[in-house]
């Protein structure tokens, strides 16, 4: 799915509110081996793109998405009449990141 500018920086400021963003690659070359690992290491962590993984994911087993899968998966939301959804999905996304970093000692809990 192709995530347009403005939601993709309103995924990084939830990331960012969640104190992650020590946790995202600075390039693309490790944020890709990050994705490619199998591995469940802080070293691979990378909160950023497991989120918009997750929506990506969620998203394609809509039955509404069907030919809109080159468009961005939370202008669909808005296109759809559900522009409130658009910050529940960021927020559960990075809370579901930030709770697995909790999980595993990465991050101390607030």
């Amino acid at each position: 799915m192709n995530w347009c500018k403005p939601h993709w920086e309103r995924l990084r400021q939830f990331v960012d509110k969640k104190g992650l963003t020590k946790f995202v690659p600075t390039n693309g070359a490790e944020a890709k081996r990050r994705l490619t690992s199998n591995e469940d290491t802080v070293e691979n962590f990378d909160p950023l793109m497991g989120s918009w993984m997750q929506i990506n994911r969620a998203m394609l087993e809509s039955p509404k998405i069907n030919n809109r899968l080159l468009h961005c998966p939370l202008c669909i939301l808005v296109d759809d009449g559900q522009p409130d959804l658009v910050d529940n999905w960021l927020d559960g996304v990075t809370n579901d990141a930030l709770d697995h970093a909790i999980k595993n000692g990465w991050i101390e809990k607030n």
